[in-house]
């Protein structure tokens, strides 16, 4: 699926020489780059020749680009002109800024039922100045179970959502499925469709069904140490 949502602005030539001088620093062959991004030397040399246009390549190729050439999000975007969908939000996320309020919400893991409010059920105290303008009941965490949004989150990681939010193409939600119990996804609009999108692309994409529900939007992100 192809992100629909870059900026194209510089040139592809001005991208394939940045990309070159950037693998060059790293003391990256263009068969080392082209292993890391599954593609061939070929590919890697037509990229670096400005004859492909990457601002059409999938975002979890985008991203794979990103990290073999150990770029930040935002060297990323200044070398290539490209922002990756969601990805911003999701760095102003990973930096804190200073606490406002603690709170104490529910958890529960990826695949199992929906987060209880009372105090019986598993919970974790945050304390994070994205979500200090909420109530408890508006917030519910998820613990991340298996490989579906490597590299973005990992087993372990904990997802904090806010109940019933705005959901948006490109942003990461919590989505109920009947039997199943809540999964954690990113949301893809294509035409008049909403797929459910793992970041990992091992696991393709799929639309979102009928009676399933995004119960919430990802807020936060608390990561496994």
């Amino acid at each position: 699926m192809l992100v629909s949502d870059l900026n194209t602005a510089k040139s592809r030539a001005d991208v394939g020489f940045a990309i070159r001088v950037r693998r060059k620093e790293l003391g990256l062959s263009q068969d080392d780059l082209a292993a890391k991004l599954s593609l061939s030397q070929q590919a890697i040399a037509k990229v670096e020749k400005g004859s492909i246009d990457i601002s059409r390549w999938p975002w979890q190729r985008l991203e794979a680009l990103r990290r073999a050439l150990k770029w930040t999000p935002e060297e990323f975007y200044k070398a290539t002109g490209i922002e990756l969908p969601g990805l911003r939000e999701e760095q102003i996320l990973r930096d804190h800024a200073l606490p406002v309020k603690t709170h104490i919400i529910p958890i529960v893991d990826a695949g199992a039922g929906l987060p209880s409010w009372t105090d019986t059920g598993e919970q974790i105290e945050v304390v994070l100045p994205e979500i200090s303008g909420y109530d408890r009941r508006d917030l519910f965490a998820v613990r991340v179970r298996g490989d579906l949004m490597e590299p973005t989150l990992s087993e372990g990681d904990i997802v904090l959502f806010v109940r019933d939010g705005e959901p948006e193409s490109g942003k990461i939600v919590a989505v109920h499925v009947p039997d199943d119990g809540l999964i954690v996804k990113r949301l893809q609009r294509v035409g008049d469709a909403w797929l459910l999108v793992s970041d990992n692309p091992a696991h393709p994409p799929r639309e979102l069904e009928d009676g399933e529900r995004i119960f919430g939007v990802a807020k936060a992100v608390v990561r496994r140490v």
